[in-house]
């Protein structure tokens, strides 16, 4: 969360206001996630993320602001090996009015400047803004569960398919959503500041409990094939997801 980022924030979310619905529609409610992508310094190690997240979690939470965060370290990844790749993802889910207070003291108060000050020794991020709507979340095993395995699939709308087609196809996702299936939740991230993705791109977020889960469901993409081949052709191109490591630090209070 670095402070130079603060006044892009205000005009994404001023934009977020003021927007026609795009591809997925801005009707459905949804959440606003920060991510950063982060390196670790030379000297620093992840457990010294963890331990500045702890503190500023239990900071923030004494603001009164009420959020889900979690660390997000990779285990499969797009990039090729002679690529470097991330350490680490810091991921932030609250809702709009308290992303905006999060910020505000992040980067407003003497407390916030010292937690900034300390982040940036320890890792150097590349900041993006989200717009999450969820389309299916299994809450009581997601409240027992901090340890998951979490994946990323990047999408790119076909030119012409209007927003009511990508509802209607994810809608029929859900209806025909297997008993057996092993995800336990499943979330759209749409782009809103940061970054190179157009507005006609997109990421399926899927959470499962662990590998032996994430496993059963690469088990069973044979009978889910012509589906996602028939996604693919008519509605978005989609690439092979990437797979993180989560451990989730703090989990939005009810």
């Amino acid at each position: 969360m670095k402070p130079i980022l603060f006044l892009a924030l205000l005009s994404a979310l001023a934009f977020i206001t003021t927007a026609k619905a795009d591809h997925h529609g801005q009707n459905a409610p949804g959440e606003m996630v920060t991510l950063n992508l982060c390196t670790l310094n030379d000297g620093h190690t992840y457990a010294d993320v963890v331990s500045l997240q702890n503190r500023w979690i239990k900071w923030a939470k004494s603001k009164g602001i009420n959020l889900f965060n979690e660390l997000l370290s990779p285990v499969i990844t797009s990039l090729p090996p002679s690529q470097s790749s991330l350490d680490f993802i810091e991921l932030t889910v609250t809702d709009y009015a308290q992303g905006g207070r999060m910020f505000a003291d992040w980067t407003g108060t003497d407390e916030g400047q010292s937690f900034s000050q300390e982040w940036g020794e320890i890792a150097s991020c590349s900041m993006r803004l989200q717009h999450l709507v969820m389309k299916y979340q299994d809450m009581a095993a997601l409240a027992q569960d901090r340890a998951r395995v979490v994946t990323f699939t990047r999408c790119e709308i076909h030119e012409g398919v209007t927003g009511d087609d990508m509802r209607a196809v994810h809608q029929r996702a859900l209806d025909q959503r297997d008993e057996s299936a092993t995800n336990l939740y499943w979330g759209v991230m749409l782009p809103r500041a940061g970054g190179s993705d157009g507005r006609n791109v997109f990421r399926h977020a899927n959470i499962f409990a662990d590998f032996e889960a994430y496993a059963a469901n690469l088990a069973g993409m044979p009978r889910r094939q012509p589906r996602i081949a028939d996604y693919n052709r008519r509605y978005a191109s989609c690439d092979l997801p990437t797979v993180w490591s989560s451990e989730v630090l703090s989990m939005i209070e009810n």
